[in-house]
């Protein structure tokens, strides 16, 4: 059986804080990036009995079959390999297809066969890993899109001035985020016993980019009109707010 090898693999930074690892004794961390290199090799692949496989691997590695069944026992608990074939569970996911040079030069050339590029030089390494890289981040803020949970204005909130505040100019792109720290200001105005419902109308009327406690001075909500008529956009929310409560 012919393995694919490699003449080197991936080894992530991150694996200093991988709590799998930090539970395991020294020398067993040791013996994981042993089994590691076996898969690179192809030695994990290169024989079906099991048995055989099993003396490959200890003869490797410099250990007895009866020390090489207590490492694997021990890496398998803590979901590194697999107990039967000490595969490495997560080698798929670690390890691009197009770290062979092979499938790298074959993906290449499929590029320039769709682009009708007569060029048959390889792109450097690094481009191919950015690549690869902005791929996952790209998927990674995909998923965070469709994962997002749909924004929900509170019951005590009025629906008519909230709405009449977000298609001012200036709050037309507020994002979710964004609309959740305005909400969050005005719980805990409510919550204070500040007049919240005043301070979304007042930004309502004037157009205002953001929150700010009513003037507890000036009595009734609608003469927060005399400072939002400066606001260019006042006469027309003041006009819309007319129709609703008069």
């Amino acid at each position: 059986m012919t393995a694919k090898t490699l003449p080197w693999l991936r080894l992530y930074t991150e694996i200093i804080d991988d709590e799998k690892l930090g539970l395991l004794a020294f020398e067993d961390r040791w013996h994981f990036v042993a089994i590691l290199c076996l898969k690179g090799k192809g030695v994990l692949d290169s024989e079906p009995d099991a048995e055989m496989l099993q003396r490959k691997v200890a003869l490797k590695m410099g250990v007895t079959l009866q020390e090489l069944e207590k490492i694997v026992a021990r890496l398998a608990r803590m979901g590194l390999i697999d107990r039967e074939t000490c595969q490495p569970c997560a080698w798929d996911t670690r390890q691009m297809q197009s770290d062979s040079s092979t499938e790298r030069v074959k993906a290449y050339r499929e590029r320039l066969k769709q682009a009708r590029n007569v060029s048959t030089t390889v792109q450097d390494a690094d481009t191919e890993l950015e690549k690869e890289r902005e791929e996952r981040e790209e998927k990674k803020k995909q998923f965070a899109r469709t994962s997002a949970p749909a924004f929900q204005l509170p019951e005590w909130i009025n629906q008519a001035h909230w709405d009449a505040w977000h298609s001012c100019p200036k709050r037309k792109k507020a994002t979710n985020a964004q609309k959740q720290m305005a909400i969050d200001k005005l719980s805990a105005w409510r919550a204070e016993g500040v007049d919240h419902a005043a301070a979304l109308e007042n930004a309502a009327i004037g157009g205002w980019q953001g929150l700010f406690k009513p003037d507890p001075s000036v009595s009734g909500s609608r003469s927060v009109r005399r400072s939002a008529t400066e606001h260019k956009y006042a006469a027309a929310a003041a006009a819309i707010f007319d129709g609703v409560f008069e």
